[in-house]
């Protein structure tokens, strides 16, 4: 969509709006005008076809405020004209946004129209090709421009909390960026099967502490630690959860994030409960990252 627009304080000629090979509808309008002396008015031309001369006014002209839309040709250059004497006019000028593909289904349901804004799905897109038998595919146009939204694999996490949503997280890896530690708070566990992975990028001893939003949304899983501080030959450690735990802390020493790339998973796998994985760097006396730490 192209938009040509500006205030007229007198005399004067607008900005063009070309049209190309496709034909389109134009809006105009002058609205919110002081019109003191409007003189001759304000008109709306169109380049006269090749072998003419000069521009035709196709609306107008206009001594007060108005609005309207008509159908182009092909080709067609159009403007705004003041013979305004005194006063200031808002104008603008602009055609719509033009389809350059649908894509339906063999029963003639839209499933995506990419059109010169950008693509549109449908609030919820059914289709007997890829849905099921009631025709339902069973997504929503949120969940399909989250699972097609590349730009936005990686968040990066710098501030002290971190409230996490299905919306800005789900799907993505979330780097923790922020020497001074970050308190993490997960969304309540309902079984969506939604997950959550944090990565270290930036080493914090203050510490990284993900947390269950609530005590009885419980953590099982395993995170296997490797030592800095050991020999090379000691064997990696395994730590398991507990059976009340609801917390991951990597305090960038005993439990964890000691190095950029340490890396924890969630995932939502029911009512009350995180399958949890991870590979983490520790250094010290080494210790687990789980613990029991939500009331």
């Amino acid at each position: 969509m192209t938009t040509v627009s500006g205030t007229f304080t007198g005399g004067a000629k607008s900005s063009y709006l070309n049209i190309g090979d496709v034909p389109q509808v134009l809006d105009y309008a002058l609205t919110g005008g002081t019109w003191t002396t409007p003189g001759a008015g304000i008109s709306l031309q169109r380049e006269a076809p090749a072998g003419g001369e000069g521009w035709v006014t196709v609306a107008g002209p206009f001594t007060a405020d108005a609005s309207g839309a008509f159908q182009t040709g092909a080709n067609e250059r159009y403007r705004w004209l003041s013979a305004l004497t005194s006063g200031s006019v808002p104008y603008t000028l602009s055609d719509r946004d033009q389809t350059l593909l649908a894509i339906k289904d063999r029963a003639g349901n839209s499933v995506v129209t990419y059109e010169e804004s950008g693509a549109d799905f449908p609030t919820r897109v059914t289709s007997p090709i890829f849905a099921d038998a009631s025709g339902d595919l069973g997504a929503t146009m949120a969940e399909l421009t989250r699972a097609a939204d590349l730009s936005a694999r990686i968040v990066s996490a710098t501030a002290a909390t971190l409230e996490v949503t299905e919306a800005a997280h789900e799907g993505r890896t979330v780097v923790l960026n922020r020497s001074g530690g970050i308190t993490v708070t997960l969304p309540a566990a309902t079984g969506s099967g939604a997950r959550y992975r944090f990565v270290v990028g930036t080493v914090s001893t203050t510490g990284y502490v993900i947390s269950s939003v609530v005590g009885t949304d419980l953590m099982e899983g395993v995170i296997i630690g490797a030592s800095t501080t050991d020999s090379a030959t000691d064997a990696a450690r395994t730590w398991l959860s507990g059976a009340t735990d609801d917390t991951v802390t990597l305090n960038g020493t005993t439990k964890g994030g000691v190095a950029v790339g340490d890396w924890v998973e969630f995932e939502d796998i029911s009512a009350t409960g995180w399958a949890v994985r991870g590979m983490v760097t520790q250094s010290g006396t080494e210790a687990s990252p789980f613990s029991d730490a939500v009331a």
